[in-house]
């Protein structure tokens, strides 16, 4: 007979009487359920123990009209909304904010440089091969670098008349990849070469673009070597896309952190890993933005952020001393059948453009040209700047009263339900979607209920 606490030997009887052991059927199906209910509260369980996904079907409401409405359908506007009026709000600023008193949004616009001077810096580590967040057979490297190349397109398309350069940091070294420079092709270039050599590299068969540890110091140095000699009417700006939790510096970091904020050169950081210290304080002592992304998309839209120009701080405006009259030269075009030597590639290439005082030939604009010093650009350029001086004005929430009959005026689209957001100009009282709305402020950058 097995006693109380005891534990059967491998000799006891395998088949012991009915009146030898006592079973509760009861204890043992209330811990089973107490077991399951367990797992399925548990929200690192695995897939086959969670609840059956029912792929949005309880975000669906009947209406009494036998419509449905899609919960989910109505975040996406909300959040999509959001992200609009967040962009828009950097566009102005509250200059009575210090002394306590609320001025209207729209009566002061903040000062913002067109021309910007921009290094993009990629951390080239060990911690940018690890997998990526959506694709295990992905690495982060390729899915930084592709969101990199739409950043470029999107920074050039947005600031003609700025330029960009490209740094990455590994084994404890930076190392400019391109210097500043407004042709999006040969950053294009540098990045795809790059972008190879991640699909190439391997634990046994490692490249020498990745590996070892990054060193934000030298980074911070190598930016400020370039970008202090630039005058101060131009915007001085570094863009850190980090992948690791340390750093590997030679000097004392913070020196080199005052080195920029005397210079007034903003440095933004954006962590892959998770929030570190010395990040956010570089962001903070420079003037700029910390960002630690959720996933590839929210990665993606911090990464976009940077391509419209930021508000100039108080500080900065006030040590700007900026000249009457910045010179500018629209260059004639020559006709491509003519062959000539030009200054931007040394070659004799067809084509190209002609400085108006110089004489001499370059393949692209916007470019300083090198003989003479005169900044060449074109009409369409300063008209894509122009906008970030003049924004369109932020639409407001319109109320949605009961019988109304709205219509998107942009594209037509029916407004009346409850699942869709309804916003209106408050210049010309006309009606948008969401959609309308964010193709409005972030690409058109024009009214056309206003026009």
């Amino acid at each position: 007979m097995i006693q109380p606490h005891e534990v059967p030997s491998a000799s006891s009887s395998s088949q012991p009487h009915d009146a030898d052991v006592m079973v509760d059927e009861d204890h043992d199906n209330e811990n089973e359920l107490t077991t399951y209910n367990a797992h399925k509260n548990d929200a690192n369980t695995y897939r086959w123990e969670q609840r059956y996904d029912t792929g949005g079907v309880d975000a669906l409401e009947e209406q009494p009209i036998g419509d449905f409405m899609n919960r989910i359908m109505l975040e996406k506007e909300l959040s999509k909304r959001e992200r609009v009026v967040k962009r828009h709000q950097l566009m102005y600023w509250n200059a009575g904010a210090s002394a306590g008193k609320a001025l209207p949004q729209e009566k002061t616009i903040i000062k913002k440089g067109i021309i910007r001077f921009l290094y993009l810096v990629i951390d080239c580590s060990n911690g940018i091969m690890l997998p990526s967040n959506h694709d295990e057979k992905t690495s982060r490297a390729q899915s930084v670098i592709s969101t990199a190349k739409e950043f470029i397109k999107e920074y050039f398309d947005q600031n003609p008349l700025s330029q960009l350069g490209l740094i990455t940091t590994k084994n404890g070294v930076a190392k400019v990849l391109k210097e500043l420079t407004g042709n999006v092709k040969l950053l294009i270039a540098e990045l795809k070469k790059l972008f190879d050599d991640a699909n190439r590299h391997s634990s046994s068969h490692p490249t020498r673009s990745f590996g070892g540890d990054p060193s934000l110091q030298n980074v911070l140095t190598l930016s400020y070597d370039s970008l202090h000699q630039i005058p101060n009417y131009g915007s001085k700006e570094v863009v850190i896309i980090y992948c690791s939790l340390s750093t590997c510096d030679p000097d004392n970091i913070f020196d080199t952190m005052k080195l920029l904020r005397d210079k007034n050169i903003r440095a933004s950081v954006i962590s892959l890993d998770a929030e570190v210290y010395i990040c956010k304080q570089i962001a903070k002592q420079t003037q700029g933005t910390y960002n630690v992304p959720l996933d590839d998309e929210s990665f993606k839209e911090m990464l976009m952020a940077h391509a419209a120009p930021p508000p100039t701080t108080t500080t900065y405006a006030q040590k700007i001393v900026a000249p009457p009259a910045m010179r500018m030269g629209f260059p004639q075009r020559r006709a491509h059948t003519l062959y000539s030597m030009c200054l931007c590639h040394k070659k004799i290439t067809p084509g190209g453009y002609i400085c108006p005082r110089c004489k001499s030939k370059y393949c692209d604009l916007p470019v300083e040209c090198a003989t003479c010093g005169l900044m060449l650009v074109s009409s369409p350029h300063l008209a894509r700047s122009y906008h970030h001086l003049f924004p369109v004005q932020q639409f407001v929430d319109y109320e949605k009263k009961e019988g109304d009959q709205l219509f998107c005026y942009g594209c037509q689209k029916h407004l009346s339900t409850e699942a869709h957001i309804a916003v209106q100009c408050p210049s010309c009282t006309h009606i948008f979607c969401v959609e309308c709305d964010a193709f409005i402020h972030e690409s058109l950058h024009n009214c056309p209920g206003c026009n």
